[in-house]
């Protein structure tokens, strides 16, 4: 599902599980996992994470067979999205996100993780949790919150529909939009500027940003409304519609309950 290589000290994750649109279950984030922490046992310096050239769908998202039944909570904290954006974020060296095409539902989060987003001209994101009635928890909301301006994340949640990488170049949410000619040169090339700069010190910045970006001053009582606020939406009706609605490939009827 991945194919790993270090060149240069450059680490690169390719995700070739296309024929299953790169879907973020399981099996493809241990490989995400391990990949991350061998380039780094390896001495890569800065880590690539990609799929195939020329692929219409980077990933689908999460796996919504691997969804728990209805009723337990869809984000909890080992389901294989949480686990990769917590290597992600424990990862000490840079990590840098290649995209091209579109990028849906949790496998957004994972992209807004990455230290440096390289897209293709025309690729597109869209954060679909509202599609299935996921209610999303405290630290993915975060890690959205701590790239994109409040008001373009509250649409993109709303409408759950494609944002093409242009606009959110515009907001500095994606740092390059480039022809997908040039997408992995140009990428490569801040990879090698990287390999050139302070490893410790690259290092402790990034340990730093994420504490303090990851800081959720939330009291006790506030945690328990929330989740018991959660609760409710992935015991309801309209979750459990929204994943059947999916898997059958039509369009979910939502009766707020």
């Amino acid at each position: 599902m991945i194919e790993i290589s270090l060149k240069e000290r450059v680490g690169q994750l390719k995700l070739t599980h296309t024929r299953k649109l790169n879907v973020m279950g399981n099996a493809l984030v241990t490989q995400l996992i391990n990949g991350l922490a061998k380039l780094v046992a390896d001495g890569a310096l800065v880590v690539i994470i990609k799929t195939l050239p020329g692929v219409k769908v980077w990933s689908a998202g999460y796996d919504i067979n691997e969804l728990p039944p209805h009723g337990q909570d869809p984000l909890e904290c080992d389901e294989p999205l949480r686990r990769a954006v917590r290597a992600m974020q424990a990862c000490p060296v840079p990590i840098l996100m290649q995209l091209e095409g579109s990028v849906w539902g949790g496998a957004c989060e994972l992209v807004m993780n990455a230290d440096i987003i390289v897209a293709a001209e025309g690729s597109v994101i869209s954060f679909t949790p509202s599609r299935l009635g996921v209610p999303y928890n405290p630290s993915g909301i975060m890690s959205f919150l701590n790239c994109i301006p409040l008001h373009v994340l509250k649409e993109m949640f709303y409408r759950a529909q494609q944002v093409p990488a242009e606009r959110l170049a515009q907001y500095g949410v994606i740092n390059y939009v480039v022809p997908s000619h040039e997408l992995a040169a140009f990428t490569l090339d801040i990879a090698l500027d990287i390999t050139k700069t302070a490893p410790l010190a690259n290092s402790v910045f990034k340990e730093q940003v994420t504490s303090i970006t990851n800081s959720i001053p939330l009291t006790s009582n506030e945690f328990e409304r929330i989740e018991a606020s959660r609760r409710a939406v992935y015991c309801s009706h309209d979750y459990l519609e929204g994943v059947t609605a999916i898997k059958e490939k039509r369009s979910p009827v939502f009766k707020r309950r």
